[in-house]
This record gives C-alpha cells, sequence and structure tokens, in this order.
C-alpha cells in the first residue's frame, strides 16, 4: 500500500469513527430514537386539530387506545371519512404525511404536527399522545 493510500484509509476510518460517535450521541441525547414508542391499553381522550392554512379548521374530540401522532390522525379520518395520504420509508420505520382531505403538500408546503403548542420533533409514528393532548395538523410553510 502506498502512502496516499494509506493517508485515504486512515481518513476513511477516522470518518467512520466520526460518523458512530456523533450518532451515538444524537441517540443518547434523545434526537434519534431507536425505540418503537411503547402502547398500552389505557383509554384517552384527545383533540386532533387540522388547520389547513386558509382559515378552515377541523377540529374533533377522540377517545382512543394509547396512541401515537399518527396513529390518532389515521382513527380519526376512518371515523370522520376524510382521507390521510402517507408515504412509509422502511430506512427509518415511519411515515410521512402526504396530504390530509386531498389537501397536498406541495413546494416548500407541508404538513406538520404539534403537540400541545410544541413542534413535533420525531416522526408522527414515535410520538406517544397522553391523556388531553390537543394535536394539531398545521398545512404550513417549511421552515429550513
Amino acid at each position: 500500500m502506498n502512502k496516499e493510500s494509506s493517508k485515504n484509509l486512515i481518513l476513511v476510518l477516522i470518518s467512520i469513527a466520526l460518523i458512530i460517535v456523533v450518532g451515538l450521541g444524537l441517540i443518547n441525547a434523545g434526537i434519534i430514537t431507536t425505540e418503537t414508542p411503547e402502547l398500552n391499553s389505557e383509554k384517552i381522550h384527545a383533540t386532533l386539530i387540522i388547520n389547513y392554512g386558509n382559515d378552515n379548521i377541523d377540529e374533533y374530540t377522540v377517545e382512543i387506545t394509547s396512541a401515537t401522532v399518527y396513529s390518532l390522525l389515521i382513527k380519526t379520518s376512518e371515523e370522520n371519512n376524510f382521507e390521510v395520504a402517507a408515504e412509509y420509508y422502511e430506512e427509518f420505520d415511519s411515515h410521512l404525511i402526504e396530504s390530509i382531505n386531498s389537501v397536498k403538500g406541495e413546494g416548500d408546503m407541508f404538513w406538520q404536527y404539534y403537540v400541545n403548542g410544541e413542534l413535533g420533533m420525531v416522526s408522527a409514528d414515535s410520538q406517544l399522545i397522553q391523556d388531553n393532548d390537543i394535536v394539531e395538523w398545521k398545512y404550513e410553510q417549511f421552515e429550513y
């Protein structure tokens, strides 16, 4: 192995080690989760708000067995006859909401969720909801 190849190999190994260390740090900090949320059989009450971004807002009160933001949206859509389109990404084990009630993300407008006024920081599949939570899906411009 020549000197240049050795340097490149060392740089690759350092890069891989750095990626692993940063990834483990993000997992330990709770920014990245590797665990599936634990659901139980308790009944909870939640409010689901769908804000279409044009002064059109739908609000639902839902009783559901412990759930995630995603399962609350799906259950509510089934009970109230509106469509939700989602794309499943196996590598992230999560769904991305593409449209709600025929309003589809376009350009820099997307569906984003909030729980009790706080922007969701994990996928909707991973965010557990609790009794009396208010979950709001907003069709809004994504801030980069």
